[in-house]
């Protein structure tokens, strides 16, 4: 496979030929850094077209570190581009961007028809799998990158002896169990995601063992995650160039590994989805996919791994109490707190609690009218009593359905046993 110490080297086009002894590293870095230095940023073009000033393009660049847009997506928000002009400006970007070969071939480290040869074998290795795109739910927004992405991941694994990696259909997930190491990559731009794979022990430490073929190497799991990070970054590039030729502007971010000892079960940010796909290589079985955002539509939809809880009771030291310790516990989401009956009643209508504590005495509606509202909807209660956690309280609560009573003054603790147990419960 080529490579310093036996260190398998992966083929995009520069990589390609650099294994092939086409070009030295030097070469191929020299013309990267030419390739960079000549790219025009939209904020360039916009000027060199008169539909900015400097001034708005400086001004434009400070607001897009306040947020996480991209230069022309706020350029158009903010009114200073209309679509029509953004589009253009793209346009002019992707007919300006240099091709590596061409640069190869300026700079004398090739011939023109060196690179036509090279191409034409290149690309032979580049064609699509077939049968990728009846694995990828049909609706996917982004269904050619997400065919991309499998694609260079089972022709980058295939790279290593004896692992064929076979992919099964993707399904959507809000959370994954972790083998033994999920490393993803973070790609931040016109298409928000990480890219991951959920990899078995003894599949983490064959990865490393075909990466670096020296036998002398005592493999601990650190080092491992390092060899294992470095295959995702190496896949992800490639990815990346793909993507690139797709009109698609993203960055990559490095890799970052998570033991099973760390977090044995993995659940993405708020609002994300996991779309994984079953992989099998003769050794083992493994899961590679991305994490993305839910679209706004499908949200609802999607199950969480937390439990949306309500909080309800007049005393603001009280619902600051109950904010801090709900806080700690991985599987809540607080979606609001109420001071009175009504506001609570309001509350649970719009964001449809999975459970309420709710204090038994407050202004508004009854709690008799409340207990009866969540029962009815499903909805579990955890009941607050200032009167102390007596007998009588006991059994006229659970009779009417609530999960569990929590005396005042509330004690951290015992509350956060009580709402995690009930979590768990109903999380599965």
């Amino acid at each position: 496979m080529g490579g310093e110490n036996g260190k398998w080297v992966p083929k995009f086009f520069g990589q390609f030929l650099l294994e092939k002894g086409v070009i030295t590293q030097k070469q191929l870095i020299d013309a990267l850094e030419y390739q960079q230095s000549r790219v025009l940023k939209i904020g360039e073009i916009a000027v060199q077209q008169g539909y900015l000033t400097p001034e708005q393009v400086e001004f434009i660049n400070e607001e897009q570190k306040r947020t996480d847009k991209l230069f022309g997506e706020l350029a158009v928000e903010l009114g200073y581009l209309t679509q029509d002009q953004l589009e253009k400006l793209i346009t002019i970007q992707k007919n300006n961007h240099i091709f590596l070969g061409q640069i190869l071939v300026d700079k004398g480290y090739i011939s023109g028809q060196e690179l036509s040869k090279y191409l034409e074998e290149f690309h032979k290795l580049q064609r699509p799998i077939e049968n990728l795109k009846d694995l990828i739910p049909e609706q996917h927004e982004h269904f050619d990158a997400i065919q991309i992405i499998l694609d260079m991941t089972i022709k980058l694994f295939r790279r290593m002896p004896h692992i064929l990696v076979k992919l099964g259909k993707g399904y959507y997930y809000s959370s994954i169990k972790n083998s033994f190491m999920i490393t993803y990559v973070d790609f931040t731009g016109s298409y928000d995601f990480k890219y991951f794979f959920n990899l078995p022990k003894d599949l983490a430490y064959e990865i490393a063992q075909k990466l670096y073929r020296d036998e002398s190497i005592e493999y601990s799991d650190e080092l491992v995650a390092d060899f294992v990070g470095e295959l995702a970054n190496v896949i992800s590039g490639n990815i990346t160039s793909q993507l690139l030729e797709l009109g698609l502007n993203i960055t990559i971010h490095p890799p970052v590994t998570i033991f099973a000892t760390e977090t044995a079960s993995y659940s993405p940010p708020p609002d994300h989805r996991i779309l994984a796909f079953p992989a099998r290589v003769p050794s083992s079985d493994f899961t590679v996919g991305i994490i993305e955002k839910i679209p706004p539509e499908e949200r609802i939809v999607i199950p969480s791994k937390r439990i949306r809880v309500l909080v309800a009771d007049d005393s603001a030291l009280v619902r600051i109490q109950l904010k801090d310790i709900l806080s700690e516990i991985p599987e809540v989401e607080l979606v609001g707190t109420a001071k009175d009956g009504d506001e609570a009643f309001k509350l649970a209508e719009i964001h449809h609690p999975d459970l309420v504590i709710l204090d038994l005495v407050m202004p508004g509606r009854s709690s008799s009218e409340l207990l009866e509202y969540f029962i009815n909807h499903s909805i579990d209660v955890v009941v607050l009593s200032g009167l102390g956690n007596t007998p009588q309280i006991i059994e006229d609560s659970f009779r009417k359905g609530v999960k569990s009573v929590v005396a005042k003054p509330l004690e951290p603790q015992e509350v956060k046993k009580i709402i995690t147990q009930i979590a768990k419960e109903k999380l599965g």
